[in-house]
């Protein structure tokens, strides 16, 4: 359903079909360098005993090919964008839902990709763990990426500019 298809935008599955083209770069003939044009952020932050916070953000920056002085400057704006508390030291298994999206987020943001992916980017949240994520969203916006978000609940933040709503299927 809907998490499926988002994966496959995001390029973290593999399609079964057709192709998805961002900016001229197909997933299918070159998906290096397409996932480094999307950040896709699932639902929720997959519990790894015993992960910090900065390790975790290490893992995504070099899978996406940084090392050394650009590996660890990545990890900085990504542990200063999530705001977490304890910064690299924190064990994500700990995080509290709004640090956890928060940190997800950072992960998606680490190569400043043109588009977005959210998955249920509220999922869990209280009030002003929202607030802080939708602030997030929207200075991303604010730096002309397109955002494709999928949300389970009908509150819509403002700001966003285009709409489809899914009645029922998957």
């Amino acid at each position: 359903g809907r998490a499926t298809l988002l994966a496959a935008i995001a390029g973290t599955i593999p399609l079964a079909a057709g192709d998805v083209v961002i900016e001229g770069v197909s997933l299918r003939d070159d998906p290096r360098s397409y996932r480094r044009l999307v950040g896709y952020v699932p639902a929720g932050l997959v519990a790894w005993p015993a992960i910090r916070a900065g390790d975790f953000l290490e893992l995504f920056a070099a899978e996406g090919g940084l090392a050394g002085k650009p590996l660890a400057a990545a990890v900085e704006r990504g542990l200063a964008a999530a705001g977490v508390s304890g910064g690299a030291q924190a064990r994500g298994d700990r995080l509290p839902d709004g640090a956890a999206k928060r940190l997800l987020v950072a992960s998606a943001l680490l190569f400043d990709p043109r588009v977005l992916v959210l998955d249920d980017p509220f999922r869990a949240l209280d009030p002003a763990e929202r607030r802080d994520v939708e602030r997030l969203i929207a200075d991303m916006m604010l730096v002309d990426r397109c955002i494709v978000a999928a949300c389970d609940d009908g509150v819509v933040p403002s700001g966003w500019t285009h709409l489809a709503l899914v009645a029922s299927g998957g």
